[in-house]
Parts: C-alpha cells; sequence; structure tokens
C-alpha cells in the first residue's frame, strides 16, 4: 500500500523581511531555499491575502538586500519587516508525486484514525532520514517520514494521518 496524497496550495512561503539596512530603503531578506540566492531567479512575489509586491535583490557580501515597491527611505520599507514573502507554487520545480517542500507540511493537524493528536510543528532531517516533529499535548513526538508511519497527507485539508499500528490514541 503506498502513501495517499492529496495537494491544491497555490502559494508557498519562501523567505521573510528581515530588518531594514542602511537608509536609502534597503531591507534584509531571510531566504528559506537550500540555496538562499536562488530567491533572486524569481520574478512574482506576494505577501499573505495574495498581495502583489515587487522586489529588486541586490547580494551584499553575505546578505541578501531588497528594495520593495520603489521604496526610497526606511519608513515606509519598515511596514515590511518580519513579513513572509510568497511566491506561486507554479514557479518552484515540479516535484515527484511522494516529494514535498517541508514548508508545506508544517502545521498539518496529526490524526491517528479519527482523533486529532497534535500539530507538525517541524520537519527535520537527521541524516538517516527526515522526521516529523509534532506537538502533542505539550509534549513533542518524533514521527519518521515513511510509508510505515504516515498514511495520509492531505495538504488541502491540512490534514497527516498516522498508522494506527504505531501510534495509540
Amino acid at each position: 500500500r503506498g502513501l495517499l496524497i492529496k495537494t491544491k496550495i497555490n502559494k508557498i512561503v519562501v523567505a521573510k523581511f528581515g530588518k531594514t539596512h542602511g537608509v536609502k530603503g534597503k531591507i534584509c531578506i531571510h531566504s528559506f531555499l537550500t540555496r538562499k540566492t536562488d530567491i533572486i531567479k524569481f520574478k512574482d512575489f506576494f505577501l499573505e491575502k495574495d498581495i502583489r509586491i515587487n522586489i529588486k535583490f541586490t547580494i551584499f557580501t553575505d546578505k541578501i538586500l531588497a528594495i520593495v515597491n520603489g521604496n526610497k527611505d526606511t519608513e515606509s520599507t519598515k511596514e515590511f519587516i518580519g513579513k513572509r514573502i510568497l511566491i506561486k507554487r507554479d514557479d518552484l520545480p515540479n516535484l515527484k508525486h511522494d516529494q514535498f517542500y517541508f514548508n508545506d507540511l508544517v502545521n498539518l493537524n496529526v490524526y491517528v484514525r479519527k482523533n486529532k493528536i497534535g500539530k507538525v510543528k517541524n520537519v527535520n532531517n537527521h541524516g538517516a532520514g527526515d522526521y516529523f516533529e509534532i506537538m502533542k499535548n505539550k509534549e513533542e513526538l518524533l514521527v519518521p517520514f515513511n510509508q510505515d508511519h504516515v498514511e495520509l497527507i492531505d495538504l488541502e485539508n491540512g490534514i497527516l494521518l498516522l498508522n494506527s499500528e504505531y501510534y495509540e490514541i
């Protein structure tokens, strides 16, 4: 039996704005991509609620800096501090059926049978494989990311279903 996957998310978080840099409206970018500077390859950027923004990037030593919506002063740039930067999912490279962007898996509701037991806090790799950090009440549960432990990932409905043979309610 294989892992069942449903998906229908059209935007994905790829970075967030950091603090302002200098006095000419630049702001630091914290890229979540594997190669941080790959963010400059994308063209269409959004904030939450599909608000389109225009970002012009520059690389300054080890930092990614940006001018947002043509802002030339620090005051008008401050409104972006801490906000997440999204791109269209279609702009990302296609993944195979059983691959995911870890960002999509965070905050999924975790179920055993029909009982909600917690939420995905994070997805990590310890060298031997990927695993979920799940917050179950105030405890952290570590679950291997494989077909034995995970029966269903439904991104559309925000559900991760664990195999009841391994996990009790």
